[in-house]
């Protein structure tokens, strides 16, 4: 009798360790929408105070932090805004490798494995169709592939033009087993500034913000002096969320 109830207690204790982790380092693949700031600010406030901050100093700082995720990352340059991570499933909806691209008009897809092998040329399909919109929550709006001029497509890998020129004019998503990584325009100034970063690999963080905005303020080894903000930003979520 004593086995059946060491089994459950290994199964909850394993449910319990897992339910922690995935509270430390919630998986959340939605890019930041254009005029979603204040959701921005939620992520910006939740990295900024899990981490332990090595040195800071208003708009940059560099710190350690726990290995998992293995790579994490938010970022925004001007117009352009991307993010990145490690926590993705190795195989489902978007396949083990996957790539779309869009830049202007021009469009082009891989994917490995295919979902079915396609032959076009001048967007007639001899084999199978163009590709569709992946079910995986964490994609990206694909719409425009089907709506496509494929210029060619074989087995696995094709490229086209649309219509869509500037509705975004610049998307992409990359995904290589467990990393998925996606990117498109955005506003260029606004609430998150000219230049934002959050990034992780490993146990190294980092952030850069141009003008300064959120921040854990001036300091060293996980100890701040002054200048910091999180609390208050902290707060102003709250509060707005309710």
């Amino acid at each position: 009798s004593s086995l059946p109830t060491l089994a459950r207690a290994r199964s909850l204790t394993l449910a319990c360790s897992s339910s922690a982790r995935q509270q430390q380092h919630p998986r959340n693949m939605s890019l930041i929408e254009v005029g979603s700031d204040e959701k921005f600010n939620q992520e910006a406030v939740h990295f900024l105070k899990e981490h332990c901050w090595l040195s800071s100093c208003c708009c940059f700082g560099f710190g350690c932090a726990s290995p998992t995720p293995f790579v994490w990352n938010q970022s925004k340059v001007c117009c352009l805004q991307a993010q990145a991570t490690s926590d993705e499933d190795c195989c489902g909806d978007m396949g083990w490798c996957m790539c779309t691209n869009k830049i202007c008009c021009y469009v082009e897809h891989t994917q490995f494995p295919p979902e079915g092998c396609r032959v076009a040329l001048c967007s007639i399909f001899c084999l199978g169709s163009a590709p569709e919109q992946p079910k995986d929550e964490d994609s990206l709006d694909v719409s425009y592939l089907e709506d496509a001029c494929w210029l060619y497509y074989c087995c696995c890998e094709g490229a086209g033009c649309t219509s869509k020129c500037c509705d975004p004019m610049i998307s992409g998503q990359q995904k290589v087993f467990c990393c998925f990584g996606k990117s498109m325009t955005s506003d260029c100034c606004g609430e998150r500034g000219i230049i934002s970063l959050y990034s992780k690999v490993c146990c190294c963080v980092e952030y850069a913000q141009i003008p300064c905005g959120i921040t854990p303020g001036i300091g060293l080894c996980g100890m701040m002096c002054c200048c910091g903000n999180l609390d208050e930003h902290a707060d102003g979520s709250a509060s707005g969320s309710d």
